[in-house]
C-alpha cells in the first residue's frame, strides 16, 4: 500500500533524526503489510542501511496488545519509547522523554493535524471548553486520567513485563496506564506537550481510538488554527517546516 509507506518512511525518518546520546534500537512489530514469511523488501533495504532497525513479522490481525507483549519480548534495552506511523516525532522526542527518569512517560495533551481538513488542534482535556467536545464513549476515560496518546508512551520494560495486559486488544495501551496509576510502586509522570516534541496526523476517517477524541468539533474549538508552510519561492530551504498561524485562524480561514 503506496500510502501506508509513505507513514512507515515518514517515521523511519524522525527515528534517524533523533538526537539521542544513548544507543537507539527501532524495532518494528508489523502485521499488515500483505505478506507472508520474511520481512518485505522495503524493511530489507531498510535494516542493510542502518543495523539499528529491526523487523518481526507478526500474523495479519496481531492484537495490540500482543504487539506489546513481543516488542518487550525482542527488545535488548530496558526502556520502551513508542513511534507510530500516525506521528511525526521531533529530533530530541527520545532524549527529552526518557531523561524524565520516570517509570511511565505519557502525553497527556498534545500537538494533531488533520490531513482531511487540514486543521490543527492542541489536545488538552484538561480545558473544561474542549472537554465539551469530546465523545461522549471517551469520557469515562477522561475521568480515569488514562485518556492520552499510545503514540507518545515511554516506560520501562520491567514495568511492562509486570502491568501490561497482553490480553487486550485497541484499549491495551489506556488498561496500562490506569494500572499504572492505580500500582503506589509506580511513578507515572504526564507531560503536557506545549512543545510539541511530537505531532499526531490524523489520516482522513481512519481513526484509531485515540484519534477519535479529535473530532471536528474539536479542532473548530481549540485553541490553534491552519498548519501553514513556512516555505515560499523566496525561501525555499523551508519547505516542509511548518507552524500554527494566530493570524490565519483569526481571520477565520
Amino acid at each position: 500500500d503506496p500510502s501506508k509507506r509513505s507513514y512507515v518512511e515518514r517515521v523511519v525518518r524522525c527515528f534517524l533524526a533523533q538526537e539521542s546520546s544513548e544507543p537507539l534500537e527501532l524495532l518494528v512489530v508489523d502485521d499488515d503489510d500483505g505478506s507472508d514469511g520474511d520481512a518485505p523488501p522495503f524493511w530489507v533495504e531498510l535494516m542493510k542501511r542502518d543495523r539499528r532497525i529491526r523487523y518481526v513479522k507478526l500474523p495479519e490481525g496481531t492484537s495490540l496488545g500482543e504487539k506489546r507483549r513481543i516488542a518487550c519480548e525482542e527488545s535488548r534495552f530496558a526502556t520502551l519509547v513508542h513511534f507510530s506511523d500516525d506521528a511525526v516525532y521531533a529530533p530530541s522526542y527520545v532524549s527529552m522523554i526518557t531523561e524524565l527518569a520516570e517509570a511511565v512517560v505519557c502525553l497527556g495533551a498534545w500537538h494533531c493535524y488533520d490531513t482531511a481538513s487540514g486543521r490543527g488542534g492542541f489536545a488538552d482535556f484538561d480545558d473544561d471548553a474542549l472537554r465539551k467536545t469530546v465523545p461522549p464513549e471517551l469520557a469515562q476515560l477522561i475521568k480515569q486520567g488514562v485518556l492520552h496518546g499510545g503514540f507518545g508512551l515511554c516506560y520501562a520494560k520491567k514495568v511492562a513485563e509486570r502491568l501490561y495486559p497482553f490480553d487486550r486488544a485497541m484499549d491495551a495501551d489506556a488498561a496500562f496506564l490506569k494500572a499504572c496509576l492505580d500500582d503506589d510502586d509506580v511513578n507515572v509522570c504526564s507531560v503536557r506537550d506545549a512543545g510539541a516534541l511530537c505531532l499526531q496526523v490524523l489520516p482522513g476517517t481512519a481513526r484509531t481510538v485515540a484519534l477519535t477524541s479529535c473530532s471536528s468539533a474539536y479542532l473548530e474549538a481549540s485553541p490553534v488554527g491552519k498548519l501553514v508552510e513556512l516555505g515560499s519561492n523566496d525561501a525555499p530551504a523551508k519547505r516542509g517546516l511548518f507552524v500554527w498561524d494566530a493570524e490565519v485562524r483569526a481571520a477565520g480561514d
